[in-house]
């Protein structure tokens, strides 16, 4: 096993391996003792003949157990400094034409939510009945204010979970007109806030044209709004 003195020392050091860590460091792991001082190296081999001396590694550079690092320049070792906390990032700013989008998209589907929904309609006999207002029932509502257009005395129709049965044209416009003014406010409010959809229109002002623009966020009324006013 190799063998090294320090400076003049006549004691002779077991080592494992000695090796350049870099052009100025060199790592020694030694077997049992450990110098308490540093200084030229002497190798020795295994068989005691001296090889070579290394000169100028007097300062201990680091020591790791029984594997130190000596310094032929006076370095030492200096631990890395541990990393900066990382800068959390910076919140999403949406700008303002996404929040204008967000919350058109939010405003119109609660609205359209509560327009299918229906309505509670009192009639001319005092009764009260309940009406959904989904596109397809938004459809034939616009089919029954066609028949009132042309002078039809009686209509048909129903309420929710009821059989159809005839309405004077009196209820009829009472179920037809109630949902002009369910949602009288948000949907125009959506309109002025996001520059909401075109509506042509007709050289007079009818009464479904009032119910078109009033309700004009419902998916079902733009799509009649199309067909009527194309």
């Amino acid at each position: 096993m190799e063998k090294i003195r320090i400076g003049k020392e006549k004691r002779r050091y077991e080592i494992s391996s000695i090796r350049p860590e870099s052009a100025n460091v060199l790592e020694i792991v030694f077997t049992d003792a450990i110098p308490a001082i540093w200084g030229d190296i002497t190798i020795y081999t295994d068989d005691g003949t001296e090889a070579t001396t290394l000169y100028g590694y007097e300062t201990m550079w680091k020591q790791e157990g029984s594997r130190v690092w000596l310094s032929n320049d006076g370095s030492v070792y200096t631990p890395p400094s541990p990393p900066e906390p990382a800068e959390p990032p910076e919140p999403y700013v949406p700008t303002l034409e996404e929040v204008r989008v967000g919350k058109k998209a939010e405003v119109s589907a609660a609205c359209e939510q509560i327009i299918f929904a229906g309505i509670n309609v009192t009639l001319s006999d005092g009764t009260t009945e309940h009406y959904s207002l989904t596109e397809h029932d938004q459809l034939n509502l616009f089919g029954k204010l066609s028949q009132i257009s042309v002078g039809a005395a009686q209509l048909e129709y129903h309420a929710d979970g009821q059989s159809c049965r005839y309405y004077t044209a009196i209820d009829m416009q009472a179920i037809i007109q109630r949902p002009c003014g369910m949602c009288p406010i948000i949907p125009r409010t959506v309109t002025r806030l996001t520059c909401g959809l075109p509506v042509a229109r007709p050289q007079r002002r009818s009464r479904k044209y009032f119910m078109v623009r009033t309700c004009q966020n419902s998916t079902g009324l733009r799509f009649l709004m199309h067909i009527l006013y194309r």
